[in-house]
């Protein structure tokens, strides 16, 4: 029963947003004083391993994992930077493992495969400034994430988020379970730098550490508009420890309901979060003199 009011509330979330949504104007001048949505769907793979240490740090054994993941997430920021949004996925576990077989005499080893299906849902409430932004929310999951000791099924995990400077220049971020797919774009914990090199492009990469990996790994993630409101979303986790890979890779693509604006890059006055929240607010183009006229000669 709490797992089907969790996704009944994560539903009424991914809806909202669309009810309430404030459509952009096409003027470049009224940007980013409506709101805005942006849908994003992602697949991933990847492979990690439990590594077990000795009292030196020591590898003694690893225990290789597979796994499959599909999530997504729904967001709209109102004009004032109020952002509803959730997420969530599914996510595919497959491991070997040897066991002694007792059954049989004498005892042998055996492998087996084992596999663990989770789904989570997590939605969340956040402010995102022209120059800050911050979130709050909670997530609630199947079985346990990340392979942590603690029982998270069935409870109310906080996650959250916090972000220093423009998404249009250079911004630092640090999250709490909110990558999207949780593993493969980089793990629990992620933080780092994104850039908006290109009107069209956003580009960011970092740490990511936490279950299930072992270690840190690098953290990289690109976001290229192929058309006006659809972007392709690549995301990954590059690592290793003990001899085996901690990596993963996502793809996927965003819907955003404003379009990306060809202005120049200048200082001047700038138009709050513009149309490429998360693809980046952008500045605001000066406008050009009119020309002048030539005045008419005098009559004779």
């Amino acid at each position: 029963m709490r797992d089907a009011r969790a996704w009944s509330l994560g539903v009424f979330i991914v809806l909202l947003p669309v009810s309430v949504e404030i459509p952009a104007s096409s003027d470049s001048g009224d940007v980013g004083r409506g709101g805005e949505t942006r849908v994003t769907v992602m697949a991933g793979a990847g492979h990690y391993a439990l590594i077990d240490r000795g009292c030196y740090n020591e590898i003694l054994a690893t225990h290789p994992h597979e796994f499959r993941e599909v999530a997504a997430e729904a967001q709209h920021r109102f004009g004032g930077g109020l952002t509803l949004g959730v997420r969530a996925g599914s996510l595919e576990d497959h491991s070997q493992e040897r066991i002694l077989d007792q059954t049989v005499y004498p005892p042998r080893e055996s492998l087996a495969i084992r596999q663990v299906s989770n789904r989570y849902v997590s939605p969340w409430v956040g402010v995102e400034g022209k120059s800050m932004g911050a979130g709050i929310g909670w997530m609630n999951s199947e079985v346990p994430l990340g392979n942590q000791t603690q029982n998270w099924a069935g409870e109310f995990v906080p996650t959250f988020h916090l972000r220093f400077g423009s998404l249009d220049r250079v911004y630092f971020k640090i999250s709490y379970l909110e990558n999207l797919p949780m593993y493969s774009s980089g793990g629990l914990v992620d933080l780092g730098f994104g850039l908006h090199p290109f009107k069209r492009s956003d580009v960011y990469f970092g740490l990511g550490a936490g279950g299930p990996f072992d270690g840190f790994g690098v953290a990289l993630r690109l976001e290229q508009r192929i058309a006006d409101h659809l972007a392709l979303s690549a995301r990954g986790r590059l690592g290793g420890s003990g001899g085996e890979s901690q990596s993963g890779l996502a793809l996927g693509f965003t819907y955003v309901s404003t379009p990306p604006i060809d202005v120049e890059r200048r200082s001047g006055p700038t138009v709050p979060m513009g149309s490429a929240w998360g693809l980046a607010p952008r500045e605001r183009p000066k406008a050009k003199p009119p020309a002048p006229v030539d005045s008419l000669p005098p009559p004779e």
